[in-house]
Order: structure tokens, then C-alpha cells, then sequence
């Protein structure tokens, strides 16, 4: 059931249920509200979370804000990045293919996003990997 959901409240609450201790979350301002099935989109920041920790060690360091154009908001880390096979299996989908490499995690982040009609990209920026997550 899709209803308007506060994103920094859900964000908090899907972070508050990551064990890692050292590990920091930055929330920007401008994430506002958001139509959508508070359940799911919990499962995908905490899956996106999870994956963090366990990818790029307890004490990463992850960022939640709105795309700049306003129409979604991002999750990025400062971890190694995703392997290439994964950023490749990400473009492929997008093109309109199936996700055929990945964890249980990644998945459940895709049928998430589809399940609303969303897009999702990643790339690898900096010291880290950036998901968006285009909403309109």
C-alpha cells in the first residue's frame, strides 16, 4: 500500500536496524516525502545499508540525499566500490535486460524499485559507489 512516507524518518528507522557500531550515516537535507509502500522502501535502504557494512567494513561511511534535479535521492558510501561485473550486470538492466549477477540484497533493491516504477543507476564515484534511485 503506497502512502506518503517522510524519507530522513525512514531512513533512520532502516539504519537503526544495521549492526555497525563504527559505521556513519549522513542524511541531506531535501529528502522530503515520497509516495510509496513504507514497507518495501524500508527493506531497500536497509538492504543498500547492510551491503555497505559488509562490503566496505564497519566503519563506512554512507550519504542519503536528494538528486539534484529533485526527482529521487541517492544512497553513496565510501567503500571500494562495486566490482565491475555488478556495475556492468546494473547497465544491462537498465537497457532493459535482467540483473543476472548480484547478491540476494542488490535484488531485492531492484524488485523493490520496480515494484514502484522507479529507475535505479550505480556507478562508482570517488572512493565509493553511488545508487540513484529516479522517482518520477
Amino acid at each position: 500500500v503506497k502512502t506518503d512516507v517522510l524519507l530522513s524518518a525512514l531512513i533512520e528507522e532502516a539504519w537503526s536496524h544495521v549492526d555497525a557500531a563504527d559505521a556513519s550515516l549522513r542524511i541531506i537535507d531535501g529528502t522530503g516525502a515520497i509516495r510509496a509502500d513504507e514497507t518495501r522502501l524500508l527493506q531497500l535502504f536497509g538492504n543498500l545499508f547492510r551491503n555497505s557494512v559488509e562490503h566496505a567494513g564497519e566503519d563506512v561511511n554512507i550519504e542519503v540525499g536528494p538528486l539534484s534535479d529533485g526527482n529521487g535521492f541517492y544512497i553513496a558510501d565510501d567503500g571500494p566500490g562495486l566490482p565491475e561485473d555488478v556495475q556492468e550486470a546494473f547497465r544491462e538492466y537498465d537497457e532493459g535486460g535482467t540483473m543476472t549477477v548480484g547478491g540476494i540484497g542488490l535484488m531485492s533493491v531492484i524488485d523493490v524499485v520496480d515494484a514502484h516504477g522507479w529507475d535505479v543507476s550505480v556507478s562508482n564515484a570517488g572512493d565509493g559507489v553511488r545508487f540513484e534511485i529516479r522517482t518520477d
